[in-house]
């Protein structure tokens, strides 16, 4: 009954022992799992932060390329146009040389026609006087008066075409210097529309230098903006990390206290458990040996004769109601007490 006793209270102990373990090691692939997917996760969340902010970057950077091209196209524009206008304003001063060449030319051959005219008048008044000579000095002193009357026609008609020269002169004079003054007017129009021009594309110039200056201020404060919320989301991020982290910790910290009391607690029932042995085998030996003692006194057989010493020393052929290996333990804990 003792023995059976004990084995009844070992087959316990050892489920419990059992369970323990198995508790034990349960606890210890949870908190493993707990660790591995806690890893996995800010793995995870750390490639993620790369990743997307390795995105904002090369979107900001094709952002900024794209912003770099559009304004050097706007600056090659702006210098066509004034190399248009500039050819412009060329063009317009070259018609107006042409034209004042063409207008001095245009004089030098009116001057030359008048020229000829003149010469024409001349060899007409030397014709006249050769004539007059001849009639003054010729035979025909009866054609005196018609000689006379063609002289003073002649001259009339002489004074008439001086005065019709001088007033031709005196319009093409005027036209000259009319014509003069327009083309005057003309090219001081023209060098203020160029001015005009000019003035209008440093103004345009300048707004866009201010305007890219402005737009680059307002780029470097968006920039330093970003910056600034990236490095809070870093700081919050790293906050996190660090809270899960110490979490982490505190809990791996409970649970190895917690398997730690544990196991202090499976060492102390073992102890109690081995003591409790101990003493149990203790007062079998002092039974067996008051046993002994009373058998001798009374002249009976010794206890290696007994059945019971030979169920428990394994060399009895009674039937043994226990399998082989509790057998085996139970004399080997018995051996060992």
């Amino acid at each position: 009954a003792v023995s059976a006793q004990r084995v009844r209270d070992f087959r316990a102990h050892e489920r419990q022992l059992e369970e323990k373990a198995e508790m034990r090691e349960k606890k210890v692939f949870v908190a493993r799992e707990v660790e591995r997917i806690v890893a996995r996760d800010f793995s995870e969340a750390v490639a993620d932060v790369k990743k997307s902010r390795s995105e904002l970057y090369a979107a900001e950077m094709e952002a900024w390329t794209r912003r770099v091209s559009d304004l050097r196209a706007a600056e090659d524009a702006k210098r066509q146009r004034l190399a248009e206008m500039q050819t412009h304003a060329e063009a317009s001063v070259a018609d107006v040389a042409r034209h004042r060449e063409r207008v001095a030319e245009r004089g030098k051959i009116e001057c030359a026609e008048s020229a000829a005219r003149d010469g024409m008048i001349s060899e007409e008044i030397a014709t006249y006087h050769r004539l007059l000579h001849d009639f003054e000095h010729g035979a025909r002193r009866t054609q005196a008066q018609h000689v006379q009357r063609e002289r003073r026609r002649y001259k009339r008609a002489l004074e008439a075409a001086r005065a019709d020269e001088a007033r031709r002169k005196e319009l093409w004079d005027a036209e000259i210097r009319r014509r003069a003054a327009i083309m005057k007017a003309e090219l001081a129009d023209r060098q203020s529309i160029r001015s005009a021009f000019i003035d209008s594309y440093k103004h345009l110039a300048e707004m866009g230098r201010r305007q890219h200056a402005q737009r680059l201020e307002e780029l470097r404060a968006d920039e330093r903006c970003r910056q600034v919320e990236a490095e809070s989301q870093r700081r919050d991020r790293n906050t996190k990390v660090r809270q899960m982290t110490s979490e982490r910790r505190r809990r791996d910290l409970q649970l190895s206290q917690r398997v730690a009391a544990e196991a202090a607690l499976v060492d102390r029932e073992t102890r109690l458990i081995a003591v409790r042995d101990a003493r149990a085998s203790a007062v079998v030996d002092v039974q067996a040996r008051r046993a002994k003692t009373l058998r001798l006194l009374r002249g009976e057989k010794a206890p290696s004769e007994t059945p019971a010493f030979r169920v428990a020393s394994g060399v009895s052929n009674v039937r043994d109601p226990l399998s082989p290996e509790l057998r085996e333990e139970v004399i080997r804990m018995i051996r060992e007490h």
